[in-house]
């Protein structure tokens, strides 16, 4: 059983939600990715949303998302909580099971 929980946790965190978000390109700095919840970052550049479990990466043209995924909790178990002191997904909330 704690086998299928531990490989349960693993997809949880795999599989999380990713969106793309369109910027446009600043032809005296094509190489640089730039708005208002990011700041400045360089192509190819990967860094955590200050505030939030989500990595933002930065490509021409377009930043990349990705963050933490539902889950379904199994009975007797229960959801963690965020930890916004670690990088993602490492502050993605886990599931605790304490009678098991």
């Amino acid at each position: 059983m704690k086998l299928v929980l531990l490989l349960f946790c693993c997809f949880a965190v795999v599989y999380g939600w990713t969106a793309l978000e369109n910027i446009p390109l600043d032809p005296a700095n094509p190489d640089v990715c730039v708005n208002s919840r990011i700041g400045t970052m360089k192509v190819g550049e990967t860094k955590t949303v200050a505030g939030e479990c989500i990595r933002a990466s930065c490509s021409p043209g377009q930043i990349d998302y990705a963050g933490c995924g539902s889950v379904g909790v199994p009975k007797g178990c229960f959801l963690g909580v965020e930890d916004l002191s670690k990088p993602y997904p490492d502050c993605c909330p886990g599931i605790a099971c304490p009678d098991q």
